[in-house]
């Protein structure tokens, strides 16, 4: 089962793809991200986004659940 994309006027709300891992890298903010699990490694490395996106996001999308990334459509590279 395909992934479902939803769109308002300025967002899009899609499935994650290796493609948006330097979107990822380059706008999560590390204020953010040492705050969250122990599970994501501090300080962040710089392939963090794209490994992520491929040994967790991808091999587990559509079986029991879903990520979707959310972006606006003025950056969002297709």
């Amino acid at each position: 089962m395909e992934i479902p994309i939803f769109e308002t006027e300025r967002l899009i709300l899609k499935g994650l793809s290796l493609e948006d891992a330097p979107l990822y890298q380059e706008n999560f903010a590390d204020e953010v991200i040492q705050h969250l699990s122990s599970r994501v490694p501090w300080p962040y490395p710089k392939d963090g986004a794209y490994t992520f996106i491929k040994d967790f996001i991808l091999p587990n999308q559509g079986k029991g659940r879903w990520a979707w990334g959310i972006f606006s459509k003025q950056n969002l590279r297709i």
